[in-house]
């Protein structure tokens, strides 16, 4: 998972600052509000889950998404329930 420190050191040492660029940054405030949209609790613990979640199991051709963020979350939540 990416921490915004370590994203933006990145960008700061590798990017123009001029570049044009299209970007999506999806963080814990955005799992929260999914997971209540499907009335679903989660921990601060468990949102930052839900992202690296993301980050490690999206197809690339499709990208982040709020499905791929639903089906995280449903991931996490079994865990949940496994434990």
């Amino acid at each position: 998972m990416s921490r915004m420190r370590a994203l933006l050191s990145r960008l700061r040492r590798e990017r123009d600052p001029e570049e044009i660029v299209a970007v999506s940054i999806w963080d814990c405030e955005d799992v929260h509000g999914q997971a209540q949209s499907m009335n679903i609790s989660l921990t601060p613990a468990e949102a930052e889950a839900v992202l690296e979640d993301m980050e490690q199991n999206h197809d690339a051709e499709i990208g982040l998404n709020w499905r791929s963020m639903e089906a995280a979350i449903n991931r996490v939540v079994a865990k949940r329930s496994s434990s």
